[in-house]
């Protein structure tokens, strides 16, 4: 008597697939588990470090592969991204100290744009 109790293999977090993002390729993995057959997402910034957001993932037989990269967005970085702040009635150009996610919130010290002024600025990254 034959007893057999094979499963498909699942795609786990440690699994991963060569993405290209812009024009960048690097090795995206799963967030968590994705099921054979089944989609899930890993995060953009493993293939393009200049970018945020989510690709997207397919599992085959524990094989992944990068299927969607339309969300992916620019992030705003402190060498790439600039922008205007008022303080004390005169423009300043102040750029993140730290690289933000698109569609997230930084900060940057008041005295990065306007020497002698301390607090912080906060600023939103909207696709770079």
């Amino acid at each position: 008597l034959v007893s057999a109790e094979c499963k498909v293999l699942p795609c786990e977090p440690w699994d991963f697939a060569v993405g290209e993002v812009h024009g960048v390729s690097g090795l995206v993995t799963p967030r968590e588990q994705i099921l054979s057959g089944n989609t899930g997402v890993g995060e953009c910034g493993d293939a393009n470090i200049e970018y945020s957001g989510d690709v997207g993932l397919t599992c085959t037989q524990g094989q992944i592969q990068v299927t969607d990269v339309s969300a992916c967005r620019r992030t705003c970085s402190s060498y790439g991204s600039s922008s205007s702040v008022e303080i004390d009635g005169k423009t300043f150009t102040v750029s993140p100290a730290d690289r933000i996610r698109h569609a997230g919130n930084g900060t940057q010290e008041c005295g990065a744009a306007a020497y002698g002024y301390i607090g912080s600025i906060t600023l939103y990254c909207d696709d770079g």
